[in-house]
């Protein structure tokens, strides 16, 4: 499904909605354009809904629409987590940091020294906001026929919605209690 942000991130330990719904999380692909897109309302999206009976996975586009129903009681495990950048991180400040002393060497020859300390220190701070803002979350669950369904998302700055850990524990707590609940039904 690729990177997501949230547009909506909504669970609950009681149905949301009319459909019976007790989590709804909404997301669309990341990136000025699709965000411009979005306030058109002609914006790709990708939801998952879960209810008593199943989860639900569907992605609309202006070429199609994908609906996934997965049965509850085909559901094994669920899990969350998130990645943290630190590969790309690195590289992007040593990768600036020795781009601007490469400009610094030919310009500022005569202050060489004062204007890599301060290459250093900047490129420290775009290293450490690019960290900061592109923490990656992981939400899914296995499948008894071993298929991994998942989402991937990140917090969006644009729509200002904050996703944690907590929050994902409880999406993954309330499918667990729907199928604990199903099989007692049955």
């Amino acid at each position: 499904m690729g990177l997501l942000v949230i547009k909506e991130w909504k669970a609950e330990t009681k149905p949301l909605d009319e459909k019976n719904n007790y989590v709804r999380i909404v997301g669309r692909k990341k990136g000025f354009w699709s965000w411009l897109l979005s306030k058109f309302k002609i914006d790709p999206t990708i939801s998952m809904f879960v209810n008593p009976s199943w989860i639900e996975f569907t992605a609309f586009s202006m070429s199609g629409n994908y609906y996934k129903y997965i049965n509850l009681d085909e559901v094994s495990s669920t899990y969350y987590g998130f990645t943290k950048p630190w590969a790309k991180t690195i590289s992007i400040f040593f990768t600036n940091m020795f781009l601007l002393i490469g400009i610094g060497y030919e310009f500022f020859r005569e202050d060489l020294l004062l204007f890599v300390l301060g290459s250093m220190i900047f490129s420290f701070f775009v290293a450490i906001l690019y960290y900061k803002y592109n923490k990656i979350f992981v939400l899914g669950f296995v499948a008894s026929s071993g298929e991994r369904n998942e989402i991937s998302f990140k917090r969006s700055y644009i729509e200002n919605i904050e996703i944690n850990e907590e929050q994902a524990k409880k999406v993954c707590y309330i499918i667990q209690k729907l199928i604990e609940f199903k099989h007692r039904r049955n």
